[in-house]
């Protein structure tokens, strides 16, 4: 897979985010390219997915305002990290 720009990369991840999390009415794109920044960011310090669960659960319970759905949210973070690491390779 050819790697992706950062840009390109935040926007694939927040669109993980869009479709896995429950989110505000009012959350921006913006907002949500963000989040991915910061996923992005850590899987590119070589965080796990555990790691990145836990911090997706923060940003779903304490951010987003919303009960945390576990499953989804190391679905989300299976699949996060893996997209951020092909795309790198």
């Amino acid at each position: 897979m050819k790697a992706l720009s950062a840009s390109m990369m935040d926007q694939a991840v927040a669109s993980l985010l869009w479709m896995y999390l429950e989110l505000p009415k009012d959350a921006s794109k913006s907002e949500l390219e963000g989040y991915a920044r910061e996923i992005v960011r850590r899987v590119h310090a070589n965080a796990s997915e555990a790691v990145i669960a836990e911090h997706i659960r923060i940003l779903q319970s304490s951010q987003l305002c919303h009960q945390p759905n576990l499953p989804a949210i190391h679905d989300l973070a299976r699949r996060a990290v893996a997209m951020v690491k092909r795309a790198g390779a």
